[in-house]
C-alpha cells in the first residue's frame, strides 16, 4: 500500500539570464501551478465519469490506469442499498475530494508543487484501500500534455496568462470568421 499518494511538479531553469524579459516569470510559477491542479481536478470529473455503468466490466480511465471490476457481491449490496453503480463512488466523498482543489493535498513554493492524495484522512485511507485494483489518484496522458501547455504558456504570457490566453483565442476566432465572410463576400461578387 503507498503513503501518501502525490505528483511533483518542479522546474528548473538553467541561462535564465539570456531572455530578461522572462527572469521575473523563472523566479515564480505559482499562477501556473495554480491553474495547473484546478485543471487536473476538472480532468477527474471526466475521469469519474467514464466509470459511469462500468462496475460490471472495469473503466480504462488513462491508456495506464485501469479500474478493476467490482465483485459481483459488492454490486449487488450497492444496488440493495441504492448506492449509485459507478466505479469507486459509494457516499460520492472520494471523488468530491478528488475533483474539487480544495478537497486534496498540496503544497507550493515559487519553483515547486506537490498535489494529490485527498486532504481528509478518511479519503486517503479509501485511495490506499483501492490502489492495487483501482488507482484512485492519476496523472494520465492527457493531464501531462495539459501541464506542459500551461506551463508553455505562462511563460510565453506571463502571470496572467489564462486571460491573455482567452482574449488571444477569442481574437483568432473573429479573424477567422471575419476572413471566411469576406472569402463569401468576394466570392459573391465574382
Amino acid at each position: 500500500m503507498p503513503g501518501r499518494v502525490t505528483f511533483k511538479i518542479k522546474v528548473r531553469v538553467k541561462d535564465a539570464d539570456i531572455f530578461p524579459e522572462l527572469q521575473g516569470r523563472l523566479k515564480d510559477f505559482r499562477p501556473a501551478f495554480e491553474v495547473i491542479i484546478k485543471q487536473w481536478a476538472r480532468g477527474n470529473v471526466d475521469k469519474f465519469r467514464s466509470s459511469v455503468g462500468m462496475e460490471d466490466t472495469g473503466a480504462a480511465i488513462d491508456p495506464n490506469v485501469f479500474w478493476s471490476a467490482l465483485a459481483e457481491s459488492t454490486i449487488r449490496a450497492k444496488r440493495r442499498h441504492g448506492i449509485p453503480n459507478q466505479i469507486m463512488v459509494e457516499t460520492g466523498a472520494l471523488m468530491q475530494a478528488l475533483t474539487d482543489p480544495s478537497g486534496f493535498w498540496s503544497e507550493m513554493t515559487a519553483s515547486q508543487t506537490v498535489f494529490g492524495t485527498p486532504g481528509s484522512l478518511e479519503d486517503e485511507l479509501k485511495v490506499r484501500y483501492n490502489w492495487q485494483t483501482r488507482q484512485a489518484i492519476f496523472l494520465g496522458a492527457d493531464d501531462q500534455v495539459m501541464i506542459d501547455e500551461k506551463v508553455h504558456s505562462y511563460l510565453s504570457l506571463g502571470p496572467d496568462f489564462e486571460r491573455k490566453r482567452f482574449s488571444a483565442g477569442l481574437a483568432a476566432v473573429y479573424d477567422r470568421d471575419l476572413d471566411t465572410e469576406m472569402n463569401m463576400d468576394f466570392e459573391g461578387e465574382v
